[in-house]
């Protein structure tokens, strides 16, 4: 469990799949890797993370965090058949224990599978991933007229209330997985229902998505209103305690609210679990969504305007910070975490948004870590939800 997102982001050199027709730069950048590029299957289509086999295992090729990307991408600017080729891939590697994709894909003598390896569980599900298709299918109905991709839109957000909700804190955890967690936190030296608790700021920040959900009828509307309301209430707690949100926090039952996790102990993915890194980047870029989707939510507009107090101070932005004491974890950039600062400035109407989208500029230039799939597609996502119009819809 722990390789889940820590293997494919830490010194990663990974450039995007020319499967992801969006983009069409990708054809005229020349690959680090000699090896063969694997192509999607006929009639399906995916986001490759790991082209130039950088993150293990080499053969990994997808997550369900791609593919989520690449239906939102397709769903607010490409075609119609780019859209479909991505619900395709989604529904092919759906699980048998809750119908949502499982979390990674890998490519075996010609064969796209599951990752069955020891410990990886490429077959439970990715909260992240599944809420991002959810969200793509209820806007392909209102883009495309169809009210078959609605319909399943609303399926998909029945299953997550189902598997991902916990009914204590009305938040996302972090996948389907978390209901057989005893062995899996035991193993780790947690109590047996740990990992029942356990959220990610860049999950719960996403009120717009939540918003469209609750909207689009996507299970009990109820539901998701409360995940909105509970995750910016979590974030206002967390940004009382520190600067910026941590990748992961903690649900605490008995005092009803949510915790930073101990520093320097791994929960899931490695040491820097409770300080603000790779998936806690995405909580601005989310901010931003929310702002463009609701401009009149005060909440999230008081907490994008707390975290922009900290971007404004900052002259260089490290790829991640300790918590709370700002230290720098890395001593480089990365266009993951300048895109979603750029987002939210812009959301704000800041005139400091452009340092940052200079320095993403700067970033992209320079090819490599800078450059990637993660934090492509970021920017690629924040970009087209600040400007397309039914976004606002």
């Amino acid at each position: 469990m722990s390789s889940r997102r820590s293997n494919r982001r830490w010194g990663e050199k990974i450039e995007r799949e020319r499967g992801f027709k969006i983009t069409s730069q990708q054809k005229t950048q020349p690959s680090l890797s000699k090896k063969k590029k694997t192509q999607p299957p006929p009639g399906r289509a995916y986001v490759h993370f790991n082209q130039d086999g950088v993150s293990n295992p080499k053969d990994a090729v997808t997550v369900s965090e791609a593919v989520g990307f690449g239906m939102l991408a397709a769903v607010l600017a490409g075609p119609k058949y780019d859209f479909d080729a991505f619900l395709k891939m989604y529904e092919s590697f759906a699980n048998a224990r809750s119908g949502m994709m499982g979390w990674e894909i890998v490519e075996r003598g010609g064969v796209l599978k599951f990752n069955d390896d020891l410990n990886a569980n490429g077959n439970d599900s990715a909260t992240d991933g599944d809420m991002d298709a959810a969200v793509a299918l209820i806007l392909a109905g209102e883009r495309f007229n169809d009210p078959t991709y609605t319909a399943k839109g609303r399926a998909v957000g029945v299953r997550l209330q189902q598997w991902t909700l916990n009914p204590e804190s009305g938040l996302p955890n972090l996948g389907d997985w978390v209901a057989r967690s005893p062995g899996i936190a035991q193993d780790r030296g947690f109590g047996p229902k740990f990992f029942y608790y356990v959220s990610r700021p860049s999950d719960f920040s996403q009120a717009a998505m939540f918003s469209i959900l609750e909207k689009g009828g996507a299970g009990d509307p109820l539901k998701w209103k409360r995940a909105r309301e509970q995750g910016l209430t979590a974030l206002e707690t967390l940004l009382n305690e520190a600067p910026l949100p941590p990748d992961f926090a903690i649900w605490d039952p008995t005092a009803k609210r949510i915790v930073r996790p101990q520093s320097g102990v791994t929960l899931l993915e490695k040491y820097t679990d409770s300080d603000f890194s790779w998936n806690a980047c995405r909580v601005p870029w989310r901010l931003a969504a929310r702002l463009v989707e609701d401009p009149s939510d005060s909440r999230a507009r008081a907490l994008a305007q707390k975290l922009a107090t900290f971007y404004q101070s900052r002259s260089k932005l490290n790829a991640g910070y300790r918590l709370p004491t700002l230290e720098p974890l890395v001593d480089f950039e990365a266009v993951a975490f300048s895109a979603p600062a750029w987002a939210l400035l812009k959301a704000l109407n800041d005139p400091k948004a452009s340092q940052y989208e200079a320095d993403v500029r700067r970033l992209r230039s320079y090819g490599g870590l800078a450059k990637s799939y993660y934090g492509d597609s970021t920017l690629l996502l924040a970009g087209l939800q600040l400007t397309k119009p039914f976004w606002r819809k």
